[in-house]
């Protein structure tokens, strides 16, 4: 699952997935250790079926995130109509950070975790994401909520509230 407790932040991103949906879910998850298959269907409450299989994953001395940075961009809002808003963007970066910081499970310092909610400015985000990225040492962590879309090439691009959906790419 990853190493310095990536891989628990993504188990507890997926709690918090879960814990918010309404339909019956069901997921396999694969590491070097094996697989492990969570049937939500079966059970009312994901939180401790996925407490359990995480256990092993969880390390017994704190990682030190001190030259690390995770980067955390959540867009719930567009202003080209061709990209429709997403108001529950705001909670996935919300629960992310609170994963990310609570030191029972990821254990990042506050200052480790730059949030871009709703960047205005595209520019200003390359600018900031390759500034950061030298500055970081060992793990930089880059998670994104929002809009996807394929370029005529077949890149993805991910969009940013100020992103045109005719020139994404742009």
């Amino acid at each position: 699952m990853g190493s310095g407790g990536v891989g628990i932040a993504l188990a507890r991103a997926l709690i918090a997935w879960l814990n918010s949906r309404r339909a019956d879910v069901s997921i396999r998850v694969t590491t070097d250790a094996g697989t492990v298959h969570l049937d939500a269907r079966r059970v009312k409450d994901p939180m401790p079926l996925l407490e359990r299989c995480c256990a092993p994953m969880s390390r017994p001395d704190p990682a030190d995130w001190s030259t690390s940075r995770a980067v955390l961009i959540g867009v719930s809002a567009y202003q080209d109509p061709g990209f429709p808003d997403i108001p529950a963007a705001s909670n996935s970066l919300q629960a992310m950070h609170a994963i990310l910081a609570d030191p029972r499970l990821c254990g990042w310092d506050a200052d480790r975790i730059t949030v871009l909610r709703d960047p205005p400015d595209s520019r200003r985000v390359a600018v900031q994401l390759r500034r950061l990225a030298q500055e970081t040492r060992d793990v930089l962590l880059v998670y994104y909520v929002g809009h996807g879309t394929i370029t005529s090439a077949g890149e993805l691009v991910l969009t940013l509230v100020d992103t045109e959906a005719a020139v994404a790419d742009v």
